[in-house]
């Protein structure tokens, strides 16, 4: 991969923490320039802001709702505008909202699905537009081992999950001939988002006995963001150290 990242931008959605956090700061190290998405926490950001600046990296920030397509809209003018293109989307802003099936709220069916499913085709239809002129293109979309096996009391979050697995595959068969190569990465435990968990249930489950670091997952992306990745098309990578192998409990995660 030496040599091609030069010039060429990436977007992340949901930059400023967790994974998207430590795929930026890796995509910065590999020498991506940064379109970088938060929406909250913006304490999170600046302390983010210090680090990337520190490290010398070209990097621009904008807040903004993924769900929202003003807000859409306006982030990838202002990438454009800032950057002159876009090259690379990792749709990773994701939220949860866990309650038993029949005490599901609403909104919180709503909320999940726009952020994690609605958020995720906006942000790639709006940055499609900006790579097909350009002839090449990717879209990595941060999936979980939920877009395969549901996860207890988060019905909101196992649907928006099965749905980006379609999206991609609905993308990678109508954009592969654009030049866009479409592709999901779906971990299964990573460390950067067990901070409020307990996981020693989930490791036990796991055959490789333990859970990802964040950078393992970064890694995975930065392979399927490279030229040599593009018959990936349509596929979702399984980061999982085999939980879905079985036998698959869920009772205490």
């Amino acid at each position: 991969m030496a040599g091609e990242t030069t010039g060429r931008v990436v977007m992340i959605t949901g930059a400023n923490r967790g994974i998207g956090r430590v795929i930026a700061l890796e995509m910065g190290r590999a020498g991506y320039r940064l379109a970088l998405n938060w929406f909250e926490e913006p304490a999170r950001t600046q302390a983010m802001r210090d680090e990337l600046t520190a490290q010398g990296y070209d990097f621009h920030f904008e807040q903004g709702d993924v769900s929202v397509s003003v807000d859409v809209d306006r982030m990838i003018a202002a990438f454009v505008g800032r950057f002159g293109r876009l090259d690379i989307l990792v749709n990773n802003a994701a939220t949860l909202r866990e309650a038993p099936a029949l005490e599901l709220a609403e909104a919180d069916l709503d909320r999940v699905l726009a952020v994690n499913l609605k958020g995720a085709f906006l942000c790639a239809q709006r940055a499609a537009r900006v790579m097909a002129p350009q002839g090449w293109g990717r879209i990595i979309n941060i999936s979980s081992v939920h877009q395969f096996v549901p996860k207890r009391h988060s019905l909101p979050y196992n649907l928006a999950k099965a749905g980006l697995g379609m999206l991609t595959k609905s993308l990678a068969l109508e954009l592969g001939p654009l030049g866009i190569v479409c592709v999901g990465v779906a971990p299964g435990g990573v460390e950067a988002t067990m901070k409020d968990r307990e996981p020693t249930t989930l490791i036990q489950a796991t055959p490789v006995r333990a859970i990802a670091q964040p950078e393992e997952i970064a890694a995975a992306v930065l392979f399927l963001a490279s030229d040599q990745a593009r018959f990936a098309n349509g596929g979702t990578l399984l980061m999982d150290g085999g939980l879905t192998l079985g036998p698959y409990t869920r009772a205490d995660f």
